[in-house]
């Protein structure tokens, strides 16, 4: 596990989630040119109120490789692939509200994780609409990914 010192994320107050009703958190986006660091806040939301978000599937990359992101004021290090996934979904004018798993939930705390997991499937399924991340076109993650997806589309169609 790593220190304190060398990890950003231990530095993040995460307030613990309700049970009952069930909580998750989401992060609202705020807005920001393309180049500009990447400034969000965290809060929690009853799954019973139904909020509104959209959802981000995206490939985690390698998770020794990191980025800063500002979190309610707070460095809070994420995968540079989540990184990269915030910025291209950043609106300029706007803020966003999303979920993505490695902020959402509290990576450090087991509990949370086993808890939180149980309402992933919800959570993709009530969000208005969910970002697919695949990675950068010059990285292996995005060429993997959509090499897999052609050769799904292909192999479903049939030719008679």
């Amino acid at each position: 596990m790593a220190s304190p010192d060398t990890n950003a994320t231990w530095k993040y107050p995460y307030q613990p989630l309700k049970a009952d009703p069930p909580e998750i958190r989401l992060i609202t986006l705020l807005p920001g040119q393309f180049s500009s660091p990447i400034c969000a806040t965290l809060s929690a939301a009853s799954l019973q109120g139904k909020p509104a978000y959209e959802a981000i599937s995206y490939v985690w990359g390698d998770p020794t490789v990191t980025a800063p992101i500002l979190l309610d004021g707070i460095e809070f290090l994420v995968t540079a692939s989540l990184e990269s996934a915030l910025r291209h979904f950043r609106l300029e004018g706007d803020s966003r509200v999303l979920w993505a798993d490695a902020v959402c939930i509290n990576q450090l705390d087991i509990q949370e994780k086993n808890s939180q997991v149980r309402f992933m499937g919800n959570v993709y399924t009530w969000c208005s609409q969910c970002l697919v991340w695949l990675g950068e076109m010059d990285q292996d993650d995005g060429h993997a990914a959509f090499d897999m997806i052609e050769n799904l589309a292909e192999d479903s169609c049939v030719i008679s």
